[in-house]
């Protein structure tokens, strides 16, 4: 007996030791990918169009020559400028380092989500691949029909804006945290816990304000839908307050008469810009989340996770649909960002949602087989897009 527990116990410590070389392999290769990625795009080696150079620029403006930049979400800003004091690399360099972390952070932080939902169904090989793919993903490319991987379709994964990429693990974790606080009620009467939630979503507004807008807006439908009891409404009231107040100064500070700019209203002004093709651009980029709630709507409202990604989502898509900014950046698609992450966020717990409902058992009917075959196939075009766009910038092609 002794002596098969210290077999057990080998057995046990291989694995863990399996995993974890594994796990390290998997996730330097994907920041080196990352990492040469932003060096080609940061440093111009391709004809990507990019928003790095400007907020390089923006960063060196006002942590160097104590400039006022127009904005005031420079989180991406302040790390440029900790990594350029602390290793002495330049502003680029720093960038390339700061978004590259940033993006691996983002696909350990899907793995791990992915690792609590999936873990004991399947293996640590399958999860870190469902990540991977997660980390690609864009809308299914069909030129013939005008619709592009990017301007007008708007994609789940992008790669040429740097705040999107900062905010991007926090609005994950953001996500994550609350929904576990709305499932667990001794989350609820955790103040430390709550605090945590309220310091991310601060921290997310410095990088970048979208996500919180959305979020914000998005838990008060879930709870009111869920007909949640008293004291998550507060909770929630209270993960909301502060960082409004964050975000109701950045504001003032960004429109407060010295920029040219203001919040406006319109029926998808912007988006009617970018694309010949709305609802075709819809389709395109959410036929994968959209296929998956088509084919069992009552299991997916069902899956509460699921269920607060598709709020998240439809109210990034209003945003985006109606408010506009006016000035000289009314054609920069700010509003566009929140969708884009809520998107994004979306595809992940539909993905999750699927190795779920198909993957936990062997026996299906066969009108459960050509869901799960159909499903597969539009995924794979959402991912042979993604990979297609990324060889494309890494070739020298555009971006957008």
């Amino acid at each position: 007996m002794h002596n098969v527990m210290i077999a057990n116990n080998r057995n046990n410590n291989s694995q863990l030791v399996s995993k974890a070389f594994l796990e390290s392999v998997f996730f330097v290769g994907l920041f080196s990918i990352f990492f040469y990625l932003n060096y080609l795009i940061i440093f111009q080696k391709t004809s990507c169009w990019t928003d790095y150079r400007s907020h390089i620029f923006y960063a060196k403006q006002f942590f160097i020559d104590g400039k006022s930049v127009g904005f005031h979400h420079l989180g991406f800003h302040f790390l440029l400028f900790i990594f350029h004091k602390l290793f002495s690399l330049t502003f680029e360099y720093a960038s390339v380092f700061v978004s590259s972390i940033s993006l691996t952070a983002t696909a350990f932080i899907i793995y791990k989500i992915s690792i609590k939902e999936l873990g004991n169904i399947y293996s640590n090989s399958v999860i870190l691949l469902i990540a991977q793919s997660l980390m690609v993903v864009t809308p299914i490319f069909a030129a013939y029909y005008g619709i592009s991987i990017y301007r007008g379709t708007w994609s789940p994964n992008v790669w040429h804006n740097p705040t999107i990429v900062l905010v991007k693990p926090f609005a994950f974790i953001v996500v994550y945290m609350f929904m576990s606080l709305y499932e667990n009620d001794y989350l609820q009467k955790s103040y430390r816990y709550i605090l945590a939630i309220v310091i991310f979503v601060s921290i997310s507004i410095f990088m970048k304000p979208n996500f919180f807008i959305c979020f914000a807006i998005a838990i008060l439908i879930f709870i009111i839908l869920k007909r949640s009891n008293k004291r998550l409404f507060i909770i929630t009231f209270l993960i909301i307050l502060l960082p409004s107040v964050f975000l109701i100064i950045q504001y003032l500070l960004t429109y407060n008469g010295t920029y040219d700019s203001s919040i406006g209203f319109g029926f998808f002004t912007i988006w009617d810009y970018f694309s010949s093709n709305i609802p075709g651009s819809i389709a395109f980029s959410m036929a994968f989340p959209l296929m998956l709630f088509i084919f069992s709507p009552r299991n997916a409202l069902k899956d509460d996770r699921l269920l607060f990604a598709w709020i998240l989502f439809l109210v990034g898509f209003v945003q985006f649909s109606f408010l506009t900014e006016e000035g000289p950046r009314k054609f920069h698609a700010n509003w566009v960002w929140g969708y884009q992450i809520a998107m994004h966020i979306l595809f992940v717990y539909s993905i999750l949602h699927l190795f779920k409902e198909y993957g936990a058992s062997n026996v299906r009917t066969k009108w459960a087989n050509i869901k799960l075959y159909c499903l597969t196939i539009v995924y794979m075009l959402h991912y042979t897009s993604g990979i297609y766009y990324l060889m494309k910038i890494i070739g020298g092609g555009n971006c957008t």
